[in-house]
């Protein structure tokens, strides 16, 4: 993995494609542990759907992504930030966000965010 390009932190950008194992085995330990990021997938391609769902936590802070699928964020508790080049949208509880494929964002919150995430397709990681 071609660690050479960096957030403005110096944390490792990581294409989704390597999958979220991958990714959270190489983001630095640190920020893992300060931020609490917690994923649970609980619809997967190994029901037979075409879309993927689950959860996902994380305390205050932010981290790079690029999506290579569509994906919708309902905000369930807290205050979800995604930020683009162009603008941060923020979502609060019962808030719908959608992220098209390809979009280069930052996930962050100024405190705790608890979210349901849709995906297409449902096989995101590669």
């Amino acid at each position: 993995m071609d660690h050479s390009f960096y957030d403005r932190r110096k944390y490792p950008i990581v294409d989704v494609r390597e999958g979220y194992g991958e990714w959270a085995r190489t983001y630095e330990q640190t920020v893992l542990d300060e931020m609490d990021i917690r994923l649970l997938d609980v619809v997967t391609s190994a029901d037979g759907a075409p879309i993927a769902g689950g959860f996902m936590s994380f305390h205050k802070g932010s981290f790079p992504w690029t999506l290579d699928y569509d994906e919708i964020e309902y905000v369930l508790e807290g205050e979800l930030h995604i930020g683009t080049p162009q603008e941060t949208t923020i979502g609060l509880p019962g808030d719908v966000l959608y992220v098209p494929k390809g979009t280069h964002i930052t996930f962050g919150t100024p405190d705790w965010v608890k979210f349901f995430y849709v995906t297409y397709p449902a096989e995101w990681r590669g």
